[in-house]
C-alpha cells in the first residue's frame, strides 16, 4: 500500500506540473532550424550495420541517421537543463546538465543521477561496461554510476592539483581509463581496484624528440612546439590536454593540447612518437583515419581542419573554413573513407575522402543559422515553413512540419548569377557581401518561371531578388536614388508581376518583377507619397490598391495601377509597421504610443484598437487565418513577450 500511495502522489505532482504549463499564454511546441550546438555529437553503431548520430538540440537530443541523407530517426522529450555532453551506450542515451546526469532508454527520459553528484558542471561523460564515468570542472575527483539507474557507485580521488580535462578507454586496456589535466600530465587508472597504475612522464619531454611539420609555413619553433617545459610548469604555467584519441594501432593515442600541440604517444614505452604543432590555438577535437591513408585530423577554435600525413609525419591539407566557428568533434566512420564535423555554427556535415589529391569534400551536411535572425515570413511554396534572413547573412527556407526539408539561398561565388550581382554591387557601393536581411516579400505563384522573392538589407540603398527554384541570387535588383539613401518597406503583389518600394525619404515605387524596370511612382501631385521614412507596403488581392504607411502618422491608399492617391487616414501617432490581411482587408498598425490598431480599408474606419504595451513593439505578424494577429514586443535581446488578440 506504500508503494502505491508514492506512486499516486508522484502522478498527481506530475498532473500539477502538466496543469501549470497548460495555464500559460503560449507553451513551447517545438523549433525549426536548429541542427545541433556546441556540444559534441555521439556515434552509435547499429547491429544492422548502420550509424546513428546523436546531436543536441539545447534541452534535449535528435538523432538522425548517416546512411539515410542524415534524416531524423527520433527526438527525445524536452528536459529543463541545457545539455552538454552526450554518451551512448547499447539502447541508453545519457546527458550531462549542469552537476547531473539523465538517463534516456531510447528517447524517453527514464532516470536521473542520484546520490553523490559533482559540486561544478560535468564536462564529459565515458560509458565503460555497464557503467559511467563522469569528470566536471575543476574538481579533482571522477564518479562512476551504473548505467541503468544512474546510482553512485564509486569515486576516483585524483591527487591535489590534478583536475581531469579529457577520459578515454584505451582499446583492450581492460578495467582502465586514460585521464588527461588542466596541467598537461596524463594518469592511468584501474576503475576496479580505483588504484593508480602509471603516470606518464615524457609526454612533453624534449629528450629524443621526433618533430613534425606544423599548419603554417613560418619556420619551427622548437621551444614553441614542446610546449610548457616542467620548469614553466613549476611557475605555474598550464598547458591543458583538450583531447584525446586512440589509434588504429594499440598502444598509440593522439593527444591534443591547449597551446595547439599534438602529441602521438606510445603508451606501453611512455614515448613520444612524433609532435605537430597547430598553429591555430587549442585542439579541439582529434580522430584518425581507419582504413588505408594514415592520417590524424584535428579542429581548431576558428572553424578549419587540419590534416596530418602520419606516414611522412608532415601537414597533408588544410581544410579552411569547414565551419564558421569552433569545430566541437571530429569524428571517422570506422572502416569507411568518410569524416563527420559539427561546430558551434548550427551545422554537421560528413566528408568524403575520394578527391585525386586524397583530401576531402562534403558529401551532405545539415545546418541552419548560426547568428541571430533579423527577418522572418511565412513561407508556402513547395516546403511550408517559414522564410528568414540572419546577421550570418544567409537567407535560408524551413520546413515547419519535416525537419530534413529546407534550403538554403546561394548568394555567394558558388552562384553565377550571385557573382555578378556581388561585382556590381562592389563597382557601386565598394560593399563585397550582402548585408544582413532587414525585411523578406515572396509571391509563390512565379517561383518556377522568374525571382519571386524580394529582401531588403541593413543600411542599404538596393532591394535584391531571389531565384527559388534555382535557390540563387536573381538578377534584377532595385537602388533608390541618391548614395545616402535606404530602402526602407517592400511589397511583392500576389500575382507576383511587380513589387513596390518605399525609402528613407518618402518615394513609393513600383517596379516589375521580372524586368527589375520601374512601373510607376506614386506621388500627390508632385510632392512624394509621405513626408520622411516609408514604414510599410501592403498590395491587395486584386492590385486594385496599394496601402502606405509612414512616420508623418498617415495611412494612404492608393490606386494600384493608376499610381493616384484614393484616401488618407489621419492617425495622429508616427507608424512604425503595418501588415495587411487580403482576405478581409484588414491593416494592422504598430504606433509610437506601443499600441496596435487596425483599419477596415474598405470603410476607411479603425475598428481595434489594443492597448497594454509598455515596450517598444518591433515587429507584427498575422497568422493565415483572418480572425487571428500576433504582436511581438522585444524588450532583452532574444526575449519576447507575446499578446494573442482574436478579431471577432
Amino acid at each position: 500500500m506504500g508503494k502505491k500511495r508514492k506512486s499516486l502522489k508522484e502522478s498527481s505532482k506530475e498532473e500539477e506540473e502538466k496543469n501549470k504549463i497548460r495555464d500559460g499564454v503560449f507553451v513551447s511546441f517545438g523549433s525549426v532550424g536548429r541542427f545541433t550546438t556546441s556540444t559534441p555529437f555521439n556515434l552509435r553503431y547499429m547491429a544492422d550495420g548502420n550509424v546513428w548520430i546523436t546531436l543536441c538540440l539545447g534541452n534535449r537530443f535528435q538523432v538522425r541517421e548517416l546512411e539515410n541523407r542524415l534524416n531524423v530517426q527520433k527526438t527525445s522529450q524536452m528536459i529543463s537543463d541545457k545539455i552538454k555532453y552526450i554518451e551512448t551506450l547499447g539502447p541508453f542515451t545519457f546527458a550531462a546538465c549542469g552537476n547531473f546526469i539523465y538517463g534516456f532508454n531510447r528517447h524517453v527520459l527514464k532516470a536521473r543521477s542520484q546520490g553523490e553528484n559533482h559540486r561544478n558542471e560535468i564536462t564529459q561523460l565515458l560509458s565503460f561496461g555497464s557503467e559511467i564515468i563522469s569528470i566536471s570542472k575543476e574538481e579533482n575527483t571522477a564518479k562512476i554510476r551504473d548505467c541503468e539507474t544512474l546510482g553512485f557507485s564509486r569515486e576516483i580521488q585524483f591527487s591535489e592539483g590534478f583536475f581531469p580535462t579529457v577520459a578515454v578507454h584505451p582499446p583492450t586496456y581492460v578495467n582502465k581509463i586514460l585521464f588527461g589535466s588542466t596541467w598537461g600530465t596524463l594518469e592511468l587508472w584501474n576503475t576496479k581496484t580505483m588504484k593508480r597504475i602509471y603516470r606518464f612522464k615524457n609526454v612533453l619531454s624534449e629528450k629524443g624528440e621526433r618533430y613534425g611539420d606544423k599548419s603554417s609555413l613560418h619556420h619551427l619553433n622548437l621551444k614553441e612546439l614542446a610546449g610548457a617545459t616542467e620548469e614553466e610548469k613549476d611557475i605555474g604555467q598550464k598547458n591543458a590536454i583538450t583531447s584525446i584519441a586512440c589509434s588504429p594501432v594499440l598502444d598509440v593515442v593522439a593527444i591534443g593540447f591547449e597551446d595547439g600541440t599534438i602529441v602521438i604517444h606510445n603508451l606501453r614505452t611512455d614515448e613520444n612518437v612524433v609532435r605537430f604543432w597547430q598553429v591555430e590555438g587549442r585542439v579541439t577535437t582529434l580522430s584518425f583515419r581507419t582504413e588505408e591513408q594514415p592520417i590524424l585530423v584535428s579542429g581548431t577554435v576558428v572553424g578549419s581542419i587540419i590534416l596530418w600525413d602520419l606516414e611522412k609525419q608532415k601537414l597533408f591539407k588544410i581544410v579552411a573554413d569547414a565551419h564558421h566557428s569552433l569545430i566541437s568533434k571530429l569524428e571517422f566512420i570506422q572502416g569507411q573513407p568518410l569524416l563527420i564535423s559539427s561546430g558551434s555554427d548550427n551545422c554537421i556535415k560528413q566528408w568524403i575522402f575520394d578527391k585525386p589529391d586524397g583530401s576531402c569534400r562534403v558529401l551532405r551536411e545539415r545546418g541552419g543559422h548560426f547568428e541571430p535572425i533579423t527577418a522572418i515570413n511565412w513561407y508556402d511554396g513547395e516546403y511550408n515553413g517559414v522564410f528568414t534572413g540572419s546577421m550570418d547573412r544567409s537567407i535560408r527556407v524551413t520546413s515547419e512540419n519535416a525537419a530534413d526539408f529546407g534550403f538554403k539561398i546561394a548568394h555567394d561565388k558558388k552562384s553565377k548569377a550571385g557573382q555578378k550581382i556581388l561585382e556590381d554591387r562592389a563597382k557601386i557601393n565598394r560593399m563585397p557581401e550582402i548585408p544582413p536581411v532587414t525585411s523578406i516579400r515572396f509571391s509563390s505563384r512565379v517561383e518556377k518561371d522568374w525571382p519571386g522573392a524580394v529582401t531588403l538589407h541593413q543600411d542599404s540603398s538596393e532591394a535584391l531578388t531571389w531565384d527559388m527554384n534555382n535557390r540563387r541570387c536573381g538578377k534584377n535588383w532595385i537602388r533608390a536614388n541618391g548614395k545616402l539613401n535606404q530602402q526602407c518597406a517592400i511589397e511583392v503583389s500576389r500575382c507576383g508581376n511587380f513589387m513596390v518600394t518605399g525609402d528613407l525619404h518618402g518615394q513609393v515605387k513600383r517596379y516589375n518583377l521580372q524586368s527589375g524596370q520601374i512601373r510607376g511612382e506614386y506621388l500627390i501631385g508632385t510632392m512624394k507619397a509621405h513626408e520622411g521614412k516609408v514604414t510599410g507596403i501592403c498590395t491587395d488581392l486584386v492590385n486594385k490598391h496599394v496601402i502606405t504607411s509612414g512616420l508623418d502618422g498617415r495611412i494612404r491608399i492608393w490606386n494600384f495601377n493608376e499610381c493616384k492617391l484614393e484616401s488618407t487616414i489621419e492617425v495622429g501617432q508616427p507608424i512604425y509597421h503595418l501588415i495587411f490581411h487580403r482576405e478581409n482587408e484588414l491593416a494592422a498598425i504598430v504606433c509610437e504610443d506601443f499600441s496596435i490598431r487596425v483599419y477596415d480599408i474598405d470603410s476607411r474606419k479603425m475598428v481595434r484598437h489594443f492597448e497594454g504595451h509598455n515596450e517598444k513593439i518591433t515587429d507584427l505578424v498575422r497568422t493565415p487565418s483572418p480572425i487571428e494577429k500576433i504582436a511581438f514586443i522585444n524588450f532583452i535581446l532574444n526575449t519576447f513577450l507575446g499578446l494573442f488578440s482574436r478579431l471577432q
